[in-house]
């Protein structure tokens, strides 16, 4: 199992690759080019097609941040729901020695009846303590968008300045598609990166929004007004 998956930097061109932290293997993303153009005068284009990462492939999956940004965020599945509970505490304590527990947030955007169906264990753990660090709970339904989008849209601003002042950030869902996509699309955009390339950025971490409801919270909150 390999705890994390890091993109390459993705602001200004597509990554090369994405590789995993410990043992530097190729992992999920390269650098497609449509070969037809070569030799014929034609150059590639522009925007090669991205492979993104397989959400069930890593514990934690970075996302590419701007480049002034002094913090780093992860995205996940539940927590022990396809790995195991331990496995996800090791990663997560293995962040924590590198920036203190005042500089570790842990964004839940499911509830507690949830946690308890999907993982049993992840529950025991909350209540035993040990994830050491904030933890945010924001439920949101499988599928859904936020009820209050005007609470959703300060939480998301505070994640975002929590991030530009170094802390580590992970945001998990059930899966750690949908809701986590739709959050971690609002983070960037919150940063001020356009919505399409947040998207995009998300994406290339095996996240983004599932529906079109989903797709439009970004726009909505974040867009030009």
């Amino acid at each position: 199992m390999r705890p994390f998956l890091q993109a390459g930097s993705i602001y200004g061109k597509v990554p090369e690759v994405i590789f995993c932290s410990r043992c530097k293997c190729i992992m999920a993303c390269v650098r497609l080019r449509d070969r037809r153009g070569a030799g014929n005068g034609q150059p590639y284009p522009s925007e090669p097609a991205i492979l993104p990462m397989d959400p069930y492939n890593a514990i934690f999956r970075q996302v590419q941040l701007p480049p002034t940004c002094k913090g780093r965020l992860f995205l996940t599945g539940m927590p022990g729901r396809y790995h195991d509970i331990q496995e996800a505490l090791e990663a997560w304590n293995e962040l924590k020695a590198e920036v203190g527990k005042e500089r570790m947030l842990l964004l839940s955007l499911v509830d507690e009846a949830e946690i308890r169906h999907k993982s049993p264990e992840y529950a025991k753990s909350i209540h035993a303590g040990l994830w050491e660090g904030e933890r945010i709970s924001c439920p949101i339904p499988d599928f859904g968008t936020p009820e209050n989008e005007k609470a959703f849209r300060e939480l998301i601003v505070d994640v975002a300045t929590a991030l530009g002042s170094g802390a580590n950030v992970v945001i998990h869902c059930g899966a750690g598609i949908g809701r986590t996509g739709m959050a971690a699309v609002c983070v960037l955009a919150a940063m001020g990166v356009p919505i399409k390339d947040a998207t995009r950025v998300v994406r290339a971490a095996g996240s983004g929004p599932e529906t079109p409801e989903q797709a439009a919270v970004a726009t909505r909150l974040f867009g030009p007004r």
